[in-house]
C-alpha cells in the first residue's frame, strides 16, 4: 500500500509539472540585458546561428528599413547597440502579419522590441539570419 502511494505520488507530481512545461515562454529573450550584453549575445546568434534558429527571440533595438535598389524592396532591421554606442549590430526580421511600409510601421530610428522565431536565409553562397514571423511594438517612452 505505502509503495502504491508513493508511486501515486510521484504520478501527480510529474502531471502537475507537464502543465508548466507546455506553456509557450520565449526561447532567447535579450530585452532583460543590459546594452552590451544583448548586443554581444546577438553577435553569438549571428556567429553560431545552429544554436538558436527555431527558438523564440526577443529583442530591443534601433528600427530601420533600408530599400534595396536591386529588389525593389524594404528590408525591417532591428539593431543593438552596446552601452558605449561604439559598437552595433542588426538582424532582419518579416513581420507576421501584411504590413504597409511606412504606413503601418514605427518611424526609422524609434527604439522598438520585436519578436519571432530565428531562421536562416540563402542569398548566393552565404546564409544570414533572419527573424520571421515577427511582430513588434513601440517602446513606450517616460
Amino acid at each position: 500500500m505505502r509503495r502504491q502511494l508513493i508511486v501515486l505520488i510521484l504520478f501527480l507530481m510529474l502531471c502537475g509539472c507537464s502543465g508548466k512545461e507546455s506553456q509557450k515562454m520565449p526561447e532567447l529573450d535579450l530585452t532583460d540585458l543590459s546594452d552590451t550584453m544583448a548586443y554581444s549575445q546577438l553577435i553569438n546568434i549571428i556567429k553560431e546561428p545552429q544554436d538558436y534558429l527555431g527558438k523564440t527571440i526577443i529583442l530591443t533595438g534601433i528600427f530601420t528599413a533600408p530599400f534595396n535598389g536591386f529588389s525593389h524592396q524594404y528590408h525591417y532591421t532591428v539593431t543593438i547597440q552596446d552601452n558605449t554606442q561604439c559598437c552595433a549590430q542588426g538582424i532582419e526580421f518579416l513581420p507576421q502579419e501584411k504590413l504597409r511600409f511606412p504606413d503601418d510601421f514605427p518611424e526609422e530610428g524609434e527604439m522598438i522590441t520585436v519578436r519571432g522565431i530565428l531562421s536562416l536565409f540563402e542569398e548566393g553562397k552565404h546564409a544570414y539570419c533572419l527573424i520571421e514571423d515577427a511582430v513588434f511594438e513601440m517602446e513606450l517612452s517616460g
